[in-house]
C-alpha cells in the first residue's frame, strides 16, 4: 500500500492540474483511491507499441478503453514497473495469459520507454532498466520505480506508449512485456 504522504502529495498534484486545466472533479481536493493501469504488448522487432487504439478495457491486456482514460477519471501516476515473459513456440500463450516472471534480456533492459499524451507531450521517458526489477525479493514493493515527479494523465486525451530497443530479441522465442502504472484516481461518488 502507499504511504499516506504520497496520497496527500497526489491530491495536491491533482488539484493543481485540475485548477490549471479548469476541470471540476468532486471539488478542488477530491478523495483519491489507489489504482493500477496495465498495458501489454507482444515484442516483434525494435519498436513496441503498447496501446491498442481500437482496443478495449480487457482483463490482462489493457485496463482502459482504446487510447484514452475514462471520462472524469484523471490518473495521478506515481510509480511504474515493467515485467517480461517469453515462450519457445507461438500460439500457446498471449499477452493476457503469459506469466511475467522472467529476467528481461539485455536488449530489453537497454531499451527506452516513453509515455506521451497528445495535448501535453512526453510524461515519462526512462531507460527500461529503471522500470524492470530483475531481483527476486520477498517484498514486491521494490519492483516499482517511483517517479521523481508525479504526472497526471488527463482523462479522454490520447495516450501513446512506446518502447524502442537497440536490437531485435531472440527470434526463436515469442516475447511479451507488461507495464503496470500505479497511482490514484478520484473516488467515484
Amino acid at each position: 500500500m502507499f504511504k499516506t504522504d504520497r496520497r496527500e502529495e497526489a491530491k495536491t498534484v491533482l488539484a493543481q492540474f485540475l485548477n490549471k486545466e479548469n476541470i471540476t472533479v468532486s471539488g478542488a481536493r477530491p478523495d483519491l483511491v489507489e489504482k493500477e493501469h496495465i498495458i501489454t504488448a507482444q515484442i516483434t522487432g525494435k519498436t513496441i507499441d503498447f496501446i491498442d487504439v481500437n482496443g478495449k478495457d480487457e482483463v490482462g491486456k489493457q485496463s482502459f478503453p482504446a487510447d484514452k482514460l475514462e471520462a472524469n477519471k484523471p490518473f495521478v501516476l506515481a510509480e511504474i514497473k515493467a515485467e517480461y515473459g517469453a515462450q519457445l513456440t507461438a500460439g500457446a500463450l498471449a499477452v493476457d495469459t503469459t506469466d511475467y516472471n522472467l529476467p528481461a534480456p539485455a536488449a530489453l533492459n537497454n531499451g527506452n520507454f516513453k509515455l506521451v499524451q497528445d495535448d501535453r507531450g512526453t510524461l515519462v521517458d526512462v531507460l527500461m532498466a529503471a522500470i524492470f526489477n530483475n531481483n527476486e525479493t520477498n517484498n514486491n514493493k521494490d519492483k516499482y520505480h517511483v517517479l521523481e515527479k508525479m504526472e497526471v494523465l488527463k482523462a479522454q486525451s490520447t495516450l501513446t506508449a512506446t518502447g524502442r530497443l537497440p536490437a531485435v530479441l531472440d527470434v526463436s522465442k515469442v516475447h511479451f512485456i507488461k507495464i503496470t502504472m500505479k497511482g490514484y484516481v478520484p473516488r467515484s461518488k
